[in-house]
């Protein structure tokens, strides 16, 4: 119910009396949902805002982590295994780690690989996978985009040349991780 009463400047303002319960459980369940769509429009500022506070507390601006090729993976958080029957992981708590490190591995790469004679008008990047076994030794090797067939069978040869590596390590124990690559192809 609603009565007009008149304010010290002469106009009407409207003065609510609640003669039954059900009006002020209107008026309070309206309030509610505005105060409620007010903090729901904030939650995205929000959770961006908690993103950058709560950044990883291992990364440092002048530290990255290890990136033996794949821009969508840089190994944080440990991954849950991509082949559960063989526990094979793409990201661990402790990577894999060659022998020369990962720098040294891909500056071995590019400079093992050669240039197939028949289709040497190509450039671009072979991508591979390949697995590190809990002894360290790489496995598994397969193409994951391909150049082409002759660029494919390079990098797969010079793949299976490399020395074994450190293995990785989840909950403390060794288990086989899968590492992507790319072997790139300048223009000549």
């Amino acid at each position: 119910m609603c009565s007009r009463v008149h304010g010290t400047n002469g106009m009407l303002f409207p003065s609510y009396t609640f003669s039954e319960p059900i009006h002020l459980m209107k008026l309070l369940l309206s309030s509610l949902f505005f105060v409620l769509l007010l903090i729901v429009q904030q939650l995205p500022t929000y959770a961006q805002q908690i993103r950058k506070k709560t950044a990883h507390p291992a990364i440092t601006p002048t530290q990255q982590p290890i990136d033996l090729g794949d821009p969508g993976c840089t190994c944080l958080v440990p991954c849950a295994a991509i082949s559960p029957a063989l526990d094979t992981y793409s990201c661990v708590e402790q990577m894999p780690v060659p022998p020369e490190g990962a720098t040294g591995f891909l500056q071995a790469l590019a400079s093992q690989v050669q240039r197939p004679a028949d289709s040497a008008h190509l450039s671009g990047r072979v991508w591979a996978t390949f697995v590190v076994s809990p002894a360290g030794q790489l496995t598994d090797f397969k193409i994951s985009k391909s150049l082409s067939p002759e660029y494919d069978a390079e990098v797969l040869r010079v793949l299976q040349l490399q020395p074994p590596w450190t293995p990785g390590y989840q909950d403390g124990k060794a288990v086989r991780v899968q590492i992507l690559v790319y072997v790139p192809f300048e223009p000549q």
